[in-house]
């Protein structure tokens, strides 16, 4: 998704829908959006809200860190990055088991490799 695009035709749409001055809010995907709006600047747009510090999460090397208390808000949001890639990396592995179980079970023939494929890995054997 080109967020700049979305949040260039957001700006388009409100234009046209003859809104002068207004706000925007997102969150998820559309914090990407508001806060590519909000960079650009269109004309009008009199700030930005999200629920998701979307870019600043993509680099937290970008974030202050002088005091103190920055430094504990930059180690609670590497430490719930850690957490999430280990409870992703055990979701795969546990399905990537579950998988080379089925191959195992089965015979080598179109199930095996359907049971093989990585659709199985998302929606589970049939």
């Amino acid at each position: 998704m080109d967020l700049g695009w979305t949040a260039r035709a957001w700006a388009e749409l409100i234009r046209r829908l003859g809104y002068d001055r207004y706000v925007a809010q997102g969150g998820d995907v559309g914090a990407g959006v508001t806060d590519a709006m909000g960079r650009q600047a269109p004309a009008g747009l009199l700030g930005i809200h999200t629920n998701l510090l979307v870019t600043a999460l993509a680099d937290v090397t970008s974030l202050p860190a002088d005091g103190e208390e920055e430094r504990a808000a930059l180690d609670a949001i590497a430490s719930r990055q850690d957490r999430m890639i280990v409870r992703i990396a055990a979701s795969c592995d546990a399905a990537s088991s579950s998988s080379a179980r089925e191959r195992r079970a089965r015979s080598r023939s179109t199930a095996s490799a359907v049971a093989s494929s990585m659709s199985t890995l998302v929606v589970g054997p049939t």
